[in-house]
């Protein structure tokens, strides 16, 4: 019985989790399920003791579904802490929240920032200049301070004329904003933790493989190996 009630709440859960994901329910269709869910345990009273019974099951399914629901209309309806700095110039401490990525002219930093002394749930993504910060320099766990334009993402036209959905793109990875080409600074490197260590350790191989291959070869094997995304340059990305 548990294994049932448990699957029935889990699968409900996330249901509501992924259908909020692609369509616009509010508070209207999370209260329509919680009236449906009642009228189910109101029909199945008489079968209290039947913790099985369809209409009982009905009735978690669809509370857990409101609930899902309800989780993801909250987080993508809640006032953001960084609103208030949209489209100004800011200077935030931050800590770096995944291993910095290299583009071919950018580093992309995704970072937490502390705002009104608290951290901030909410990610920004940071890029600057590839060849004025390495990659060496910036790692997972730094304690760094970024100047710049805080900025909502935008959608925009790729070559072959479609929009890319950028907002939607970000927001899969829980970045809000944006702080392009900022100036930025290490205030503490960070202090030995169990993914610091893997992360140097996939550095230093990294660097072997571009000791010994030319690029971009060693671009497209840092990817095949290691997931590393990076680009490859316009001829390669062409052919392939």
């Amino acid at each position: 019985m548990s294994n049932i009630l448990f699957y029935t709440i889990g699968i409900a859960f996330t249901s509501g989790i992924f259908i909020r994901s692609f369509f616009e329910w509010g508070w209207v269709e999370i209260g329509l399920c919680v009236v449906m869910g009642t009228a189910c345990a109101l029909a199945g009273r008489q079968k209290a003791s039947d913790f099985l019974s369809p209409l009982f099951l009905t009735c978690i399914a669809l509370f857990s579904f409101a609930l899902g629901l309800a989780r993801m209309h909250h987080t993508e309806t809640a006032p953001s802490i960084l609103s208030q700095y949209e489209n100004q110039n800011v200077s935030l401490t931050a800590h770096v929240v995944r291993e910095p990525e290299v583009r071919e002219a950018m580093l992309h930093v995704y970072v937490e920032p502390e705002v009104s002394d608290s951290e901030s749930d909410e990610l920004v993504l940071v890029t600057v200049d590839r060849f004025a910060y390495e990659r060496k320099d910036i790692s997972y766990g730094d304690v760094i301070t970024v100047e710049g334009k805080l900025s909502l993402p935008e959608s925009f036209e790729t070559n072959g004329g479609r929009i890319f959905d950028y907002p939607g793109y970000l927001k899969a990875r829980d970045v809000s904003y944006l702080l392009p080409r900022a100036k930025l600074e290490i205030v503490e490197q960070e202090k030995g933790t169990f993914f610091g260590y893997l992360f140097y350790a996939k550095n230093k191989f990294q660097g072997v493989l571009e000791r010994i291959i030319p690029e971009p070869y060693a671009g497209l094997g840092e990817g095949v190996l290691l997931g590393v995304k990076r680009a490859l340059g316009q001829d390669l990305e062409e052919t392939f």
